[in-house]
């Protein structure tokens, strides 16, 4: 079985020890010690061992918000959380407390966990055991042992005499046994300090996340093994491995580096010129490898892959990394790979394993990009792979983490051989068979998405409150893909948690479909053509309303003797029933089934089809709201009729199929969506936005040709998300005014940007774009004559494209009182943690009628493709 290892290095206070420093290239006498007693089954915990006597009991309070709920302790408690842990459908929190006890002058520290279900808001507190014995406090804290169960090590002994036990806590009952007693056992100091702290807990797990073993080491050499299933631990030794005391704050570190498997480990020498490889099973040192003189510490850590097989360690030439040596798993050298001989020259970085066989290689081109290999470690084939600017260009890909630190991600796409990088202000966690989430921290608050391997997407997930963003550079626990959970340090007071629920999927049916009421908008509308006045006239049947031209021929609507026009000087509405017709590439037409009866609000008499080219087929949707100036003023969902065209001389309109809200399998002759967000295609579905119950919804629609339909597939939540965007996008939309010298109705909490700092954030190639030139040196003119009152109106159609580039279009009112509409594409990119804006592409006006103030802008189209690298 492959087991995946999790290493936890524990550096706590310099400890009053005698560290045991063997000199190099010693032999060392390996010896199992018989000293430590496991039982021959698991003891319960007695009572009074599992209490708390001299502390009160530990108060939690619980509040809702929008976002989740907080928990919060008694202030004068002064809690401190030392881990947050995810266990099956709870979530475990291991608080510490530390009382002095003035008669004796000691001072007692206390465990608790506190154990809670988010989901059900169920919640427990264990008192697990208090202590006047010091040493490295992280070591105690609870970790998973499976579904049921957690594990956490604490201290024992008496009579002169202190070491260490493994406990197991069932998380239902808070029912304590004890697995292993006796570990590292040592004499008691004064002020009852341990003199062998723990510094390095190493865990094997299975495939399903339960830990089969683990492995302690002690700060003076001693490593011991704890058979988790069973109870006994399989072997102990003492003196295997040299202490090591780090050089930058001198508190002693874990230096071993274990295979997944526990089988194997490294440990670094005390001189520092060699690591040494050992064979578990047998307990005997199997290979010495130098690691040269001038190696620093740090980069002498050996990383395995991820079934053990293999290993490598960076070389230093004292100033730079010179190479890599990849080794088997008893120390044979497979390859070494001298970074001159790569196809890079200068300074090249080990990124990660890809795999088991091929490890990245990346080396800085320049101060922002980086040129990325994939290099196969057997064979030394090396491929290159290009960076892309954004993950948008990614159409396949799996994550990556970086090495040892694992807060770094690489997307790699190996079809089209490119790779993205998480920025540095990005947290990756989470990193697992091809997944990934990351936090991105920003100037206005930061969020958390998640890449989906397996669709290639991003998954917006949740917004980190603003309260809790001091604190983001240290990753959430996530819960079961449904819950974020971050602590919060408070000082003095003692610290609270804040659980973030995540954005997630909507319910399926019985039958595989999400329930998705499509009939429901939330929006009333405006029945004009039921009024009886002058602006409601009736039309000549036969006229062309609609053309949708596709690859394969195109599709023709046409009014019908019922339809009725309403006059209005800038677009054109018009109601009525409508007959539909195909005409083939060949010339061919014929009949299509009418549309029925239709409100279509356009800017011309005659509008076309939007057209979306899939393989073989061209999707044309009919926008019966296709008047595009709306956008920003009116908020609306409107019908979309969809049509498919195929390569086959086919063409038929796609009823939409989803689950009402009883889960009953429906039909629609049309689509209900948002206005506000374009319709985009990511591998052959079409994602688009709907409203329901007052929520914006993503959805996510496939093609059943064979059945002719439009089958909604997936349906999420993204209110919050576009709640998190909308806050960007709208801030940005009012420095866009002001940039242009529309800042009379500036709307920002904290006023106009002092013009250097807003100057900084307009990107060279945004501010050379024609169409924002042109509306800038407009403005300068008009305002010195008789300034309009030109405004922003409410960005639309914005997006993610990535976690890092928003695509948005800027709206302006460029006459106040009457409105004239005004839309510039623009795209926002994180670049050190602030949003720029990176580029503007078309700019495109209202166009109206008779006389109007500003000619120059009326009815414009200022064409430029909008740059997202």
């Amino acid at each position: 079985m492959t087991g995946r290892q999790l290493s936890i290095v524990i550096a706590g206070s310099l400890l009053l020890v005698a560290l045991i420093l063997l000199p190099a290239g010693e032999e060392r006498e390996t010896s199992i010690s018989v000293a430590v007693e496991a039982p021959e089954s698991l003891q319960p915990v007695a009572e009074q061992e599992a209490g708390l006597t001299h502390f009160d009991q530990l108060m939690v309070h619980i509040a809702r918000s929008d976002s989740g709920f907080t928990v919060t302790f008694d202030n004068r408690q002064a809690p401190v959380v030392l881990a947050t842990t995810s266990i099956g459908s709870r979530i475990v929190h291991t608080v510490v407390r530390k009382e002095r006890e003035r008669a004796r002058n000691l001072m007692w520290t206390a465990y608790d966990a506190v154990v809670l279900n988010p989901d059900t808001g169920e919640h427990k507190v264990y008192p697990l055991y208090e202590t006047p014995i010091t040493g490295s406090g992280d070591a105690f804290a609870i970790r998973r042992l499976n579904d049921q169960f957690g594990w956490f090590i604490r201290t024992a002994g008496g009579s002169g005499r202190i070491d260490y036990e493994i406990v197991r806590i069932r998380l239902d009952t808070g029912v304590q046994e004890v697995v292993a007693s006796g570990l590292f056992a040592q004499e008691r100091l004064a002020s009852d300090r341990s003199g062998d702290g723990i510094v390095g807990i190493h865990e094997r797990r299975a495939d399903d996340g339960s830990v089969h073993q683990i492995m302690l080491t002690s700060q003076s050499g001693r490593v011991q093994m704890v058979h988790m299933n069973a109870g006994p631990y399989e072997h102990a030794w003492e003196g295997l491995y040299d202490a090591y005391l780090d050089s930058d704050d001198g508190n002693p570190q874990d230096r071993i580096d274990p295979s997944p498997d526990l089988t194997r480990f490294l440990a670094q020498t005390a001189s520092g010129s060699e690591v040494e490889l050992f064979d578990i099973v047998r307990a005997v040192p199997i290979a010495s490898i130098p690691v040269g003189p001038n190696n620093a510490a740090a980069s002498s850590r050996a990383v395995w892959n991820a079934d053990g097989s293999m290993f490598y360690l960076m070389e230093d030439s004292g100033h730079a990394s010179a190479g890599v040596r990849f080794y088997d798993r008893d120390g044979q050298l497979v390859r070494t790979l001298d970074f001159a001989d790569t196809k890079s020259r200068g300074q090249v970085d080990v990124f990660g394993w890809a795999d088991a066989e091929s490890v990245w290689l990346a080396r800085p081109e320049s101060e922002k990009d980086i040129a990325y290999w994939l290099y196969q470690v057997r064979t030394g084939e090396q491929l290159s792979y290009r960076r892309a600017a954004s993950s948008a260009s990614l159409r396949t890909a799996s994550a990556y983490a970086k090495g040892l630190d694992r807060e770094t991600v690489l997307l790699a796409d190996h079809v089209q051989r490119i790779v993205w990088e998480s920025p540095a202000e990005a947290v990756a966690f989470g990193v697992h068979q091809g997944d990934a989430y990351v936090q991105f921290g920003t100037d206005i608050g930061g969020y958390v998405m998640r890449w989906d391997g397996k669709a290639a997407q991003w998954r917006w997930k949740a917004s980190v409150p603003e309260y809790d963003w001091g604190n983001a550079r240290s990753a959430p626990v996530i819960h079961n893909d449904q819950w974020l959970v971050y602590t919060r340090h408070a000082g003095t007071v003692g610290d609270s948690l804040a659980y973030v629920k995540m954005q997630d999927h909507v319910a399926d049916s019985e039958d595989g479909l999400p329930v998705a009421p499509l009939e429901d908008t939330g929006v009333e509308a405006w029945t004009w053509w039921t009024q009886s006045d002058r602006y409601v006239q009736s039309s000549k049947p036969g006229a062309l309303r609609v053309t949708g031209f596709s690859r394969y021929g195109e599709i023709q609507l046409k009014s019908k003797a019922d339809e009725v026009k309403l006059l209005y000087d800038v677009q054109n509405q018009y109601h009525g029933s409508y007959s539909v017709t195909y005409t083939d590439e060949r010339g061919v037409s014929r009949p299509l089934p009418d549309a029925g009866e239709l409100t279509l609000s356009q800017p011309d008499e005659e509008a076309q089809m939007e057209r979306i080219e899939l393989d073989g087929m061209d999707i044309l949707l009919l926008h019966t709201n296709a008047f595009l100036f709306n956008k920003g003023f009116e908020k609306d969902y409107s019908a979309v009729l969809v049509y498919a065209v195929t390569d086959q001389h086919e063409a038929y309109p796609l009823r939409i199929r989803y689950a009402d809200a009883s889960e009953q399998e429906e039909t629609a002759a049309h689509w209900l969506l948002n206005d506000n967000a374009p319709v985009i295609v990511h591998e052959d579905r079409l994602l688009a936005h709907a409203g329901l119950d007052g929520q914006r919804f993503e959805v996510q629609a496939e093609v059943d040709a064979v059945h002719q339909e439009l089958r909604i597939v997936e349906l999420r939540n993204v209110e919050k998300e576009y709640a998190a965007l909308y806050k960007i996008v709208s801030r940005y939309s009012h420095l866009f005014e002001q940039s242009l010298g529309l800042d009379e109705g500036l709307n920002l909490p904290e006023g106009r940007m002092d013009e250097p700092r807003l100057q900084r954030l307009i990107l060279e190639q945004a501010s050379a774009n024609p169409g924002y030139r042109i509306m800038k040196r407009e403005f300068e003119e008009e305002r010195k004559q008789n300034p309009l009152r030109e405004f922003a109106w409410e960005p639309i159609d914005y997006r993610f494209v990535s976690p890092d580039t928003i695509q948005v279009t800027f709206t302006l009112n460029l006459f106040y009182a009457i409105g004239q509409a005004a839309h510039m594409e623009a795209v926002l990119k994180l670049v050190d943690g602030v949003w720029r804006f990176h580029d503007f592409g078309t700019l495109m006006t209202e166009k109206l009628r008779g006389n109007v103030p500003q000619p120059e802008l009326n009815g414009i189209l200022v064409e430029d493709t909008l740059k997202l690298d």
